[in-house]
């Protein structure tokens, strides 16, 4: 080894000078070696654990971090997509009252806005395929699908969100979150794109993306969590969430859901007079109310396939199929302007009137909102259904209140109507979606009502009334084309209890206009 003394470095003569200068026990901690060096320690230290954290903390909690940011976006995305379909769809109910007036040349006009609509939406639908329907199930299908095939965020977003004004803004009878749940998960894979570290996670943030979506849609955080857990059963032959990302759907929805209450303010989406609780000795009136919405449901699923299929079945150009509801919607804004929109309009102006509203224009009400919100979705319009299904049910129960009260078997009061309302949107929406548990909890967070018990009720014999009719349909249809039977003789028939177990039918098949996953890329090819 070598004995040659090491050359003097600058900057540590530079500090021995500094240091002989200074005492080590100066008072001026600016002043004091040692203080300046442990306070500089303690700030490295600090940035150290920040950039661990953001950028190589463990992996639940990168994925907790970005999902506040997704939920952000995404609240902010479906803010302004329900304000401004909000805005417009009260201009338009407006623009029927000012007609009345005697201003009938606006009906011109309003046609050739509706054609120019119904060509526009065509045109973006044809560009991009998946903008069509709703896409909640779609994305559902990819989510759980273990090898997920993604999309161009921005080519569906902005389409997704002028298409859905346009749709949702000419008041016809659709909603806002499947829209609103399909751009959640495309802010989601926006930020996978944008970052790429967080590439690996890129499932858990567009699952959290769409319930975020979901959430800033009804402002429901913890009914947007619930439905991907119940989504994860209907698919517990396919991939499987790990509790990671339901986490990180919880905090997204949560984020999202507080960005929407700054956006559109902290009242509930179905403003309601305040329900008292049931009296014991009517709960018996629970179960037929349950049973007649769980038929209610069952209609539902049914006209919502016919209105699906209709369209092809007349073989209606694409570029015309929006036109059609467009122009039916005319004279309903005509004389029942208070009924366009998703419902939520309607279910709060009957909820404070309903004493003036006899029982068979709750009926027409019922019907009406049954059929045309069919016609408006099955012409893949860029929608959604399930606020129409919580209007319906709203109308629903206050209907069965009403009939209840004619008949002097309950008390004739607003409070008992809304009551009953809230248990039936919870037992619709549960019967028609398939998720019980999502639809008592979103039917609490949408309306501030807290007692659970008469949802619940309604919730579970309209679920299971609607699932056993399905199942007998089901299997009389089979019956009917010669499935049960093969050509050994082998009887295929399956007991009642058996039938109950299956969870092969669903309403997500019909959801996006398609059963084949691949008809639906190919639906504008033609």
């Amino acid at each position: 080894m070598s004995d040659k003394p090491s050359l003097p470095n600058a900057e540590n003569t530079f500090r021995s000078s500094k240091a002989k200068d200074i005492p080590a026990n100066s008072p001026i901690p600016h002043k004091n070696p040692s203080a300046f060096h442990i306070r500089r320690k303690k700030l490295s230290s600090w940035d150290s654990f920040l950039s661990k954290m953001l950028d190589s903390g463990t992996p639940s909690l990168r994925v907790l971090l970005w999902a506040v940011l997704d939920g952000v976006l995404v609240g902010a995305v479906v803010g302004l997509f329900r304000l401004v379909t909000g805005i417009l769809v009260g201009y338009v109910r407006d623009l029927y009252e000012y007609i009345r007036m005697g201003h009938w040349w606006w009906l011109i006009l309003i046609v050739a806005v509706s054609l120019a609509i119904s060509l526009f939406i065509a045109w973006i639908i044809r560009s991009a395929p998946l903008v069509a329907y709703s896409g909640a199930a779609d994305i559902e299908a990819r989510l759980h699908s273990f090898e997920p095939a993604w999309w161009n965020w921005w080519r569906l977003l902005w389409r997704k969100f002028v298409g859905g004004t346009l749709a949702l803004s000419s008041g016809l009878y659709l909603g806002c979150e499947g829209p609103s749940i399909q751009m959640g998960a495309t802010v989601g894979l926006a930020i996978t794109d944008a970052t790429g570290f967080t590439k690996s996670h890129r499932r858990q943030l567009v699952a959290a993306g769409m319930a975020a979506g979901l959430a800033a849609a009804f402002t429901a955080p913890i009914a947007a969590t619930l439905f991907l857990i119940e989504g994860d059963y209907l698919n517990r032959e396919k991939f499987q969430y790990p509790l990671s990302t339901i986490l990180a759907s919880f905090v997204a929805s949560v984020a999202s859901g507080y960005i929407t209450l700054l956006i559109l303010g902290t009242s509930p989406d179905f403003i309601l007079i305040h329900p008292t609780p049931l009296a014991l000795h009517l709960y018996w009136e629970l179960i037929p109310i349950g049973v007649g919405c769980g038929l209610l449901g069952y209609a539902y699923e049914k006209t919502l396939a016919w209105g699906v299929e209709i369209y092809d079945k007349l073989h209606i150009p694409h570029r015309l199929r929006v036109f059609i509801p467009l122009v039916l919607s005319i004279p309903i804004g005509l004389y029942l302007p208070a009924t366009l929109g998703d419902g939520s309009f309607l279910a709060r102006d009957l909820s404070v009137g309903a004493a003036r509203v006899s029982i068979w224009l709750l009926f027409i009400y019922i019907v009406l909102r049954l059929i045309f919100a069919q016609i408006s979705y099955g012409s893949g319009a860029p929608s959604g259904i399930f606020l129409p299904i919580c209007s319906l049910g709203i109308i629903y129960g206050i209907f069965c209140g009403k009939v209840f009260a004619a008949f002097r078997l309950a008390p004739s009061s607003l409070a008992f109507y809304s009551l009953i309302g809230v248990g039936c949107l919870g037992g619709l929406f549960g019967s028609v979606i398939k998720k019980p548990l999502t639809a008592v909890v979103l039917a609490v967070e949408v309306t501030s009502f807290s007692d659970l018990r008469v949802i619940a009720i309604i919730a579970v014999i309209s679920y299971f009334t609607t699932g056993l009719i399905d199942r007998i349909d089901k299997k009389v249809a089979d019956k009917r084309k010669g499935v049960n039977s093969d050509s050994n003789g082998r009887d295929d028939s399956v007991p009642i209890k058996d039938l109950l177990d299956q969870d092969d039918i669903d309403i997500q098949d019909i959801l996006d206009g398609t059963t084949n996953p691949n008809q639906q890329e190919e639906m504008y090819d033609s």
